[in-house]
């Protein structure tokens, strides 16, 4: 069932006194600030897939470079000479780069797969939430004074209504 649909955009405009599809404006735009907003899970559902491939691809990258570099590294290609050791050593060294870009490459896939988990999450916390809002207001008064739905606020009483007094109380002017 779409949620971004013209009933979506009819309530969405609804809630910021437009509508559907009225008005464009910019993030910078203040005069509608807390007029509201839409939220698609769909496309949020729909990013899973490219996120989780770029996710994909840097981890194949990734080990592809740590299959390849540590042989060659191995080899010592820069020599042993006294420029070879500048280039490979230090903290400025080719070796320690290697090795930290390696490990980057590494969480970098792990956090892309992450995020696109973040986004299938935020979808169905939007498609739960609008459908307990739903539930909640199905609940409401149909205009007519009768409630729609078990668990609906009781209507107001249609005859007098007896209310005990204690006998220790009282009024300010000395009556119950």
């Amino acid at each position: 069932m779409p949620r971004q649909s013209t009933d979506a955009g009819q309530r969405a405009g609804a809630a910021n006194g437009t509508k559907a599809g009225g008005g464009s404006g910019s993030g910078s735009d203040t005069s509608k600030a807390g007029q509201g907003f839409v939220v698609s899970p769909e496309q949020y559902k729909a990013a899973v897939s490219p996120v989780l491939a770029a996710s994909e691809q840097i981890a194949s990258l990734a080990a592809s470079m740590t299959s390849y570099l540590p042989p060659m590294e191995a080899q010592i290609p820069w020599g042993k000479d006294e420029s070879g050791k500048q280039f490979a050593e230090g903290e400025n060294g080719y070796s320690l780069y290697s090795q930290n870009t390696l490990k980057t490459l590494q969480s970098l896939a792990k956090e892309i797969a992450d995020i696109a988990g973040g986004l299938k999450q935020m979808a169905s916390n939007y498609e739960d939430a609008e459908d307990g809002t739903v539930a909640a207001f199905s609940g409401m008064d149909d205009g007519q004074g009768q409630p729609t739905a078990p668990g609906a606020p009781p209507t107001a009483p249609t005859g007098p209504v007896h209310v005990p007094m204690t006998p220790g109380m009282t009024r300010p002017n000395g009556r119950h």
